[in-house]
């Protein structure tokens, strides 16, 4: 054997070797890292400087990350959106009602209307279709009494329904034209009803004598027949109409005079009427 074999041998009879205290030598634990070769240390210790060049970007990125949002903030956020629904919501229903009211109004502005149109549709059918009684002058007739003149009235209903319950009264008299006094009328038979356009003659007579008749030829006098007329219609209406008018004994036309004539409501064919000259039949001489 080799001088290498006998230092082998050598170092492992003083490891057997007991210690001088009569006990056997303690061997120290030894780190495994120390025993590994130095190229596998240098190996680790590399490994380990890469591992911390490695985590230093992460660290880094990590220390500008956006911190987390406290829980304060997420209840004042919470509360503050909640306001907002709140407030939003208030607002909605604020204008719904508006909405409502304006439509509400609306509605009634239109029913109102409507009733409007209605009563106004209802007057005029009434208008149009009510009767209408109107007076036309008649003439004057010959009478057998030589001091007695007799005229003639007209009354026609100019409407489109009948007439009912008609009460007449009227009169004649011999008096100047600018005469202020009362007009005295006298009443007349009843007369149950006048149908659409029918009419019906009326006869007054007044005392004249050959004074008075003169004095009718001459201007002086002048004939006036008057009277009132009431009446219902089939909407249930009571009507009336007055009526006036002279001769002035010369004329072959009576006139309407300026007061006396009226009623609660002319047709335009009543006011044409009065408006009109009308023919007198003279009496015969």
């Amino acid at each position: 054997m080799g001088k290498k074999g006998k230092k082998s041998r050598r170092k492992r009879k003083n490891k057997s070797k007991p210690s001088e205290a009569g006990g056997e030598e303690e061997t120290a634990p030894q780190d495994p890292e120390s025993q590994l070769p130095s190229t596998v240390g240098a190996k680790a210790d590399q490994d380990t400087g890469q591992g911390q060049t490695a985590s230093q970007p992460a660290k880094e990125k990590r220390r500008w990350q956006k911190p987390p949002v406290s829980q304060e903030w997420l209840k004042f956020a919470e509360v503050l959106c909640a306001g907002a629904i709140v407030i939003f919501a208030a607002i909605a229903q604020k204008n719904a009602q508006d909405a409502a009211k304006s439509a509400e109004a609306t509605v009634r502005q239109a029913r109102a209307d409507s009733e409007k149109i209605q009563k106004l549709v209802n007057e005029t059918g009434v208008k149009f279709l009510r009767a209408y009684v109107s007076v036309q002058p008649g003439g004057v007739e010959p009478s057998k009494k030589p001091d007695e003149l007799k005229a003639t009235i007209n009354i026609v209903n100019n409407g489109m329904t009948r007439a009912h319950k008609i009460a007449m009264r009227s009169n004649a008299l011999l008096a100047p034209l600018n005469y202020s006094g009362e007009f005295v009328t006298m009443p007349h038979p009843t007369r149950n009803w006048l149908g659409p356009s029918d009419n019906f003659l009326l006869m007054v007579s007044v005392p004249a004598s050959e004074t008075q008749r003169k004095a009718l030829k001459d201007g002086e006098l002048v004939l006036w027949v008057y009277g009132r007329i009431e009446y219902k219609d089939d909407y249930k209406g009571d009507r009336y109409t007055e009526f006036r008018y002279y001769w002035d004994g010369q004329n072959e036309t009576f006139n309407f005079a300026n007061n006396g004539n009226q009623a609660d409501e002319w047709p335009e064919e009543s006011d044409a009427n009065m408006e009109a000259s009308h023919d007198l039949v003279l009496p015969a001489k």
